[in-house]
């Protein structure tokens, strides 16, 4: 009888661990498939069409200002075309605003691995080697991180540029370049009293993991699907696509409070600094 109740309560044990391992086992394929939603493969047959290839053309579009520089604005359409993949140059591309505009070129020798992007407000004429920059791409290991950890260092750039292309030969672009670095500056290590959380400037967070984006595709308009991620001041969709991860809009804090950005003077910056990609022809 003693036997059997010890029996009985070994059993009892048993079934126990049996059902807490069955629990723990549960919770993390839980969260391993919130990491999968974010992961996961882009079911989009577009996004498998813009992979990154040779004499792949970008049509970014931008704002400018006028060549009074009255700081008056005016619509720009810039046309890249990837020249090279791989190799000691990494990626290239040459680009051109009109017709007449050529003999641009860039090459990104560290897009497999940096930090930081450049933004087309700050692409000289000329030719130019960015030994630490992205351009308009998010790197491979940027990237590979965000889809894994929902998370991933990511560094605009605006502190560490040279003013180049036309922000080297504008003072309002400069002044505004500093209020901004200084209104970063001011508010690194504070909290984000919407989010209750310190503010990030840094750091690119996964917003929206699937969101489709429309633009044309060889001259027929089609939805793509991006992921949405960014900080308290920046935002991004980007190409959820391993093998092209082209950064396809930039918004400087689409969030912010009119007051805000006319208290920094910044409404000018916003709009030099933002670009959206509208067409791609890989055909």
């Amino acid at each position: 009888m003693k036997k059997s109740k010890q029996v009985r309560v070994s059993l009892i044990a048993l079934l126990i661990s049996f059902v807490f391992v069955m629990a723990c086992d549960s919770t993390k394929r839980h969260e391993d498939s919130s990491v999968k939603k974010i992961a996961k493969k882009s079911s989009n047959p577009n996004n498998l069409k813009l992979n990154l290839k040779q004499n792949m053309k970008v049509q970014v579009s931008t704002w400018s200002l006028s060549e009074d520089q009255e700081e008056k604005l005016s619509k720009q359409n810039r046309q890249l075309s990837v020249t090279e993949l791989g190799g000691v140059d990494g990626l290239s591309f040459i680009w051109q605003e009109g017709e007449l505009d050529q003999g641009n070129q860039i090459s990104l020798p560290n897009i497999a691995a940096t930090r930081k992007m450049l933004l087309p407000l700050f692409w000289p004429r000329g030719e130019l080697y960015l030994s630490d920059y992205a351009s308009i791409w998010l790197s491979d290991a940027a990237f590979e991180e965000l889809l894994r950890t929902g998370k991933t260092h990511w560094s605009l750039g605006i502190d560490q540029n040279p003013l180049l292309g036309p922000a080297q030969e504008d003072t309002t672009i400069k002044t505004s370049l500093k209020n901004l670095n200084q209104w970063i500056k001011e508010l690194s290590g504070l909290t984000n009293q919407t989010t209750q959380k310190k503010f990030e400037f840094n750091y690119l967070t996964v917003l929206t993991p699937s969101q489709n984006y429309s633009l044309k595709l060889n001259q027929k308009t089609v939805q793509v699907e991006v992921i949405e991620a960014g900080n308290d001041l920046f935002r991004y969709k980007i190409l959820n696509n391993p093998q092209n991860p082209l950064i396809l809009e930039f918004e400087l804090a689409p969030n912010l409070p009119t007051v805000s950005m006319a208290g920094k003077n910044l409404f000018l910056l916003k709009s030099l600094l933002e670009y959206r990609i509208k067409e791609i022809e890989t055909e």
